[in-house]
């Protein structure tokens, strides 16, 4: 027995190999990492200029009245006096009005057809020439203020600062998501230098963000350019990520850190302020938070010793500070608005939504509740409200009007927020009566997701994926060259846990409403299919290279 070695030790030779084998992993590490960190800054770069290529940095977009009431507010806050509550001067939505953005019957100016949008739109010259006429002119005192309907006010913000930044001129929209997604990937960058997998994810986001420059521009006015806020929730998942890993990997509460949290927060809800669809993001963070502290609460005294209830929860400061900010914010926005938003939302209309999502789908219920012959979505859940108000002969709501014939109307400009609670009224209604229904309706709704989201309807060839497919590829190298995928089995069960987790919330805003606007639930969904396809092509070289190694070490 005296000959034999103890058990469970080294072999001099394997353990000589690994501290060789040391510094060579070492410097592999480094090289990739900082191949992540140059790839990256390139992607940026890459989509910045790529945009540019495809003018998306001297267009406008749909809806116009968003646009133009937006644009009415940013402009009129330039004037002095500014009006402030989020008003815009009468005079300058007139101007708007007279070149091309007259909606409505009362409005001055020409009533354009989709051609006539189409060709102000794309016309950035034009754009910017009506945007420098609105700054400059004569304020009428006599002519009343106008507000943002059923609409997020943050896009108002939004043009406000990209105008003070950069210029008044459309481009300054473009410029300003651009410094948004720069300054949120450094942040980024910088929190997570040493995490090879969070790097990945940042190239893998920029890459997407390349994916979205194409079908923006492939999917007409309705999208036009990244810098419409109907795609903001693809640009705030970095920020809600970035809390998100901070959350999830436990970091404790740093200067730096936190300083890091607060700014990706602040970014987020700037975002949301401009796309209220993102709040499922805000909504999944609290969600994982929740989950954690229910874990954390009922863990085991020996896996945290000496730690009372507060102390386990410290770590959910990521979470608390993030909702802070957002409700903050959000709060601030609300309460900045002037008197003259008393009956309107200060959001886009949620119940509405939600309504048209369970009419859309379902023939049936339509059929009931509505009509099957529909020129938009807005007139079918309008004239779903309007024949529910005349069934139950409701006359309650102070926007209902009768008619000399008996029928009641609703007078829509009087008052959007009571508008939303009539459809949020018959929504209850109509999941209260019929719930299998609406159930049942909820693979017909994934399905027109899937169809939404298909390359062929929006003209997508392989060059629009071929570049991203590149740099994915080069960033899962870089990244299994780091090692960052390595970990043991309980940690790739956490990390399964994260991704089945986003992209469940992500699922959220399909269920309600299916269409191409649902651009968080594509980035999560193109990302999930990315990372996974990573990891499996990652596991089967270790599986290759694995026995072979050991072999090796064996015989050593």
């Amino acid at each position: 027995m005296s000959g034999q070695e103890p058990i469970g030790a080294a072999k001099p030779g394997v353990s000589h190999q690994r501290r060789a084998l040391a510094p060579a992993k070492s410097q592999l590490r480094a090289f990739a990492v900082v191949g992540l960190f140059l790839l990256i800054g390139c992607t940026l770069v890459l989509d910045f200029m790529h945009g540019i290529q495809l003018s998306q940095d001297r267009i406008a977009f749909q809806p116009v009245y968003r646009l133009r009431q937006s644009l009415a507010v940013a402009i009129s806050r330039q004037h002095d006096p500014a009006p402030g509550g989020y008003l815009a001067y009468g005079s300058v939505v007139n101007v708007l009005s007279e070149n091309g953005f007259a909606l409505f019957d009362g409005d001055p100016g020409p009533h354009l057809d989709d051609r006539g949008y189409e060709a102000l739109l794309n016309d950035g010259p034009r754009l910017d020439r009506i945007i420098r006429q609105a700054r400059d002119v004569s304020i009428d005192p006599n002519l009343p203020p106008e507000v943002i309907k059923a609409n997020e006010l943050g896009l108002a913000d939004y043009i406000y600062v990209a105008f003070r930044l950069f210029g008044d001129k459309i481009s300054s929209l473009y410029y300003l998501l651009f410094l948004i997604m720069a300054v949120s990937c450094l942040i980024y960058l910088l929190q997570f230098r040493n995490s090879p997998f969070p790097l990945f994810l940042a190239a893998l986001f920029l890459a997407e963000l390349y994916i979205l420059e194409n079908y923006a521009s492939s999917t007409g006015l309705q999208l036009n350019t990244v810098a419409n806020s109907r795609l903001f929730s693809g640009p705030s998942l970095l920020p809600a990520v970035h809390v998100l890993l901070v959350l999830w990997q436990r970091l404790p509460l740093r200067p730096f850190t936190a300083a890091g949290v607060v700014t990706q927060s602040l970014i987020f809800s700037f975002l949301l302020s401009c796309r209220f669809e993102a709040v499922w993001q805000a909504a999944m963070v609290v969600a994982v938070a929740g989950g954690m502290a229910i874990c954390l609460l009922f863990a085991p005294g020996r896996l945290l010793p000496h730690k009372g209830a507060i102390g386990r929860l410290l770590i959910l400061w990521p979470a608390v500070i993030f909702l802070l900010v957002v409700t903050g914010y959000s709060t601030t926005v609300s309460r900045r608005a002037d008197a003259l938003y008393a009956a309107d939302p200060k959001n886009h209309l949620f119940w509405h939504v939600v309504l048209f999502g369970i009419l859309r789908t379902s023939p049936n219920l339509r059929s009931e509740y509505a009509s099957d012959v529909w020129s938009s979505p807005d007139e079918l859940v309008y004239a779903a409200v309007t024949r529910d108000i005349n069934a139950r002969n409701d006359a309650s709501s102070p926007i209902v009007r009768r008619q000399p014939n008996g029928q009641l109307t609703l007078d829509l400009p009087s008052g959007w927020s009571e508008y939303d609670k009539l459809a949020k009224s018959l929504t209850l209604r109509i999941l209260y009566r019929h719930p299998l229904a609406v159930l049942a309706d909820l693979p017909a709704k994934v399905a027109f997701q899937v169809a939404a989201f298909d390359p062929r309807i929006h003209n997508m060839r392989w060059r629009s994926f071929g570049v991203p497919a590149a740099i994915v590829t080069l960033a899962a190298v870089l990244c299994v060259a780091a090692a960052g995928s390595t970990s043991d089995r309980r940690t790739r069960r956490g990390a399964l846990y994260a991704l089945a987790t986003v992209l469940l919330f992500a699922a959220v805003t399909p269920l309600i409403q299916p269409g191409s606007l649902s651009i968080g639930t594509l980035f999560c969904y193109l990302g999930a299919i990315a990372i996974l396809a990573t990891c499996g092509i990652e596991l089967l070289i270790r599986s290759l290279i694995q026995p072979e190694m050991k072999a090796h070490s064996d015989m050593t």
